[in-house]
């Protein structure tokens, strides 16, 4: 992956970091944390989600953009 698709994929994984130690920096109780994606988001969702398996516990596509090799997601 390159280009813009690849920034967004980068950004979402360092947002989900600053969220998570945000979420504990307040002490917070810890819970799940789930990704979802609509339609273009949802691919790049799925990508977060194959880089970063050990950082979520689940995700929901909302009419993800999936018309594409499933090799990536699948494996």
């Amino acid at each position: 992956m390159t280009g813009i698709a690849a920034l967004q994929v980068d950004d979402m994984c360092e947002f989900g970091s600053v969220a998570r130690a945000a979420h504990s920096d307040q002490g917070l109780p810890i819970c799940a944390w789930f990704l979802a994606g609509f339609s273009l988001g949802g691919l790049t969702a799925a990508h977060v989600a194959v880089r970063e398996q050990e950082q979520w516990q689940g995700l929901v596509l909302v009419g993800g953009c999936m018309w594409v090799r499933m090799t990536i997601i699948t494996q």
